[in-house]
């Protein structure tokens, strides 16, 4: 699931990327129209959309790394609180006020992988309790 909700993070924010590279192209020789459509074609693909599907893989991993002991609270939490953000980003396709969960839905989920990353790293891959207790939690 969190798979298939990066790949399509992913990519919307390619498609996204795209149209931007298409209107830096055309510039002032296209119809405002066009000009328009393709502008909010880059806009909704991504906006709401991609960072909704980025926080959900966000919370997702987050609220499983927490219910698993297999991340730190603040990691767990944290995650599912840019989670939360990035999924009322979707609101921006509706009210003015929900573009605010953007930035945040995109800049901390991207920033709360990399600390994953780094946390995984540290750990050599293992996803053990990080109580440091040598015996097993399930018996």
């Amino acid at each position: 699931m969190v798979r298939a909700l990066a790949t399509v993070a992913g990519t919307l924010l390619l498609l996204s990327a795209s149209t931007s590279w298409v209107l830096a192209q055309i510039g002032s020789q296209a119809e405002l129209s066009t000009y328009r459509a393709v502008s909010d074609l880059s806009f909704i693909t991504g906006a709401g959309p991609a960072i909704a599907a980025l926080g959900t893989a966000v919370f997702l991993v987050a609220a499983t790394g927490r219910a698993s002991d297999a991340l730190p609270a603040w990691l767990a939490w944290s995650g599912m609180a840019i989670g939360v953000a990035g999924v009322l980003s979707m609101s921006s396709l509706v009210t003015e006020g929900g573009s605010a969960f953007i930035p945040i839905g995109r800049f901390l989920g991207f920033a709360w992988f990399v600390a994953l990353s780094v946390l995984l790293f540290r750990r050599g891959g293992r996803t053990d309790d990080l109580t440091g207790s040598s015996t097993p939690r399930h018996p």
